[in-house]
């Protein structure tokens, strides 16, 4: 795999119910004792009474509801548009790493270079507004077979599909010089690419971009038609998830 890589209740714990009753009692007859000399020092000397607190303004009752997320918030890149081990376990993936949700700007998808210093880029390109990266493997000591899934969000999705087709975003493969790199598809709302024991395909889902890399070091699998099952498996998760930006 390639890696660009928040008055006056006691409660009282520990005794027994006699204790319990017996302190609870003691505190009460404290605390009503310390009530009647306060009372009486500030009838004897008016003086030190405070002053009553100001009117507050009448607050009109409100009926319970669902809590409202601050705008900005309600979108997100939930778990249940990830593949699921019953997808990837004919693989023999049990593994799975999962980046969570960032808004720090990744790749599109596993394969590319996001160092600007010397990928070709400029550093003042598009990045995504969020993006979640899952990665499934068998062995951590192992280079088999692997699959990176990953889903971004951009202000301009269909801008981002055109950057990964033509290699100009900030995020880049021509700079890694991946054996026998080759673009198979790329069309309005779809990209395929295949290079020595991988191929990456993805597609646009609204203001989305699911992408699924395949990885298979031993020729165990037909590393394209796999990304393709994947990807069809990931799209429709994407597309029926109501939290999607």
């Amino acid at each position: 795999m390639w890696v660009n890589r928040s008055g006056g209740s006691f409660v009282l714990y520990g005794m027994s119910t006699s204790k319990t009753t017996l302190v609870a009692s003691a505190l009460a007859m404290t605390l009503a004792a310390s009530v009647v000399a306060a009372n009486s020092a500030i009838a004897a000397n008016p003086v030190d009474a405070a002053p009553p607190p100001p009117l507050a303004d009448p607050v009109e009752p409100t009926k319970p509801g669902k809590p409202v997320k601050p705008r900005g918030q309600e979108a997100t890149l939930p778990n249940q548009v990830s593949l699921k081990k019953k997808d990837v376990g004919h693989l023999g993936l049990d593994t799975l790493s999962d980046s969570g949700v960032t808004d720090t700007g990744m790749a599109t998808f596993s394969g590319q270079y996001c160092d600007t210093t010397d990928n070709g880029a400029t550093g003042n390109e598009p990045l995504p507004t969020l993006g979640r990266w899952w990665f499934w493997f068998e062995d951590a000591t192992t280079l088999g077979v692997s699959v990176d899934h990953v889903v971004t969000s951009w202000a301009d999705a269909p801008g981002a599909l055109a950057d990964i087709q033509n290699d100009t975003g900030q995020c880049r493969v021509g700079s890694l010089e991946l054996p026998n790199y080759t673009v198979q598809v790329a069309d309005d709302d779809e990209f395929v690419a295949t290079w020595d024991n991988a191929a990456v395909a993805a597609q646009l889902v609204g203001n989305n971009i699911v992408a699924i890399t395949v990885d298979d070091w031993n020729d165990r699998i037909d590393e394209l038609a796999e990304a393709q099952r994947l990807l069809d498996i990931a799209v429709a998760n994407a597309a029926k998830s109501k939290k999607l930006p």
